[in-house]
């Protein structure tokens, strides 16, 4: 672990609408001054690692040179895209295995216009000549596109909820994906698997305190 001496800790504030959707304020604290540097001292901890999960609250060269390790040591790399910086540096991509944008964070990271089913598959072909493997598009009450190298373009149709509160329904769809594929399942599977996950989360008040537990998400929906 590294902390830091000179800076508090990241915080953010978070606000919901009464359509469950949310604005989050962030003060990156100790995570803006995270460096290379800092990612390759603990080489050896990606080294026993079989997937790395990134996001973009640390900076880009950060961020680049943790992926760059994985990629060369052969690990799997994800790349959840938020914050969507003003700046993404686009040597970023070829490391990624899978990225997984929300529909806005699609829109700003290939700079098109996403109004109907042929702009995501457009854009997430410009995601993908950027070098990036598998790409996989959460639209929230629409379900999830995704286009992957072993099943190439399909969809997942929404889990009809009443959404409260969407905070924290991302994060929870990348971790159940990655704890998925960690167990050996196949892509689409581990897809459909995050997708009930998020689904339950959207139901519930908070960020931590809305993710289900493994059993929760086998009682409501019957899945191993």
């Amino acid at each position: 672990m590294i902390t830091s001496q000179e800076h508090a800790t990241g915080t953010a504030m978070i606000a919901v609408d009464k359509a469950g959707n949310n604005n989050i304020i962030v003060i990156p604290g100790a995570n803006s001054t995270l460096s290379h540097l800092n990612i390759e001292q603990l080489t050896n901890v990606i080294c026993e690692c079989d997937i790395l999960v990134l996001q973009l609250e640390i900076p880009m060269d950060a961020v680049l040179c943790a992926a760059k390790i994985a990629h060369q040591y052969k690990k799997t790399v994800v790349l959840d895209p938020a914050p969507v910086p003003a700046h993404i540096d686009e040597r970023l991509y070829q490391y990624i295995d899978i990225i997984k944008p929300n529909e806005t964070e699609l829109k700003m990271l290939t700079g098109l216009t996403i109004n109907n089913e042929l702009d995501i598959h457009n854009a997430v072909m410009k995601l993908k000549g950027y070098g990036v493997k598998n790409v996989i598009v959460t639209l929230g009450e629409n379900g999830v596109y995704a286009d992957t190298q072993d099943t190439g373009v399909f969809q997942v149709a929404p889990v009809k909820v009443e959404a409260i509160d969407s905070t924290a329904a991302g994060d929870s769809f990348t971790a159940a994906l990655v704890a998925k594929l960690a167990d050996g399942e196949d892509i689409k599977k581990a897809i459909e698997f995050a997708n009930k996950v998020a689904s339950i989360v959207v139901t519930r008040k908070g960020a931590q305190a809305s993710v289900p537990t493994l059993d929760e998400v086998k009682e409501i929906f019957d899945v191993q």
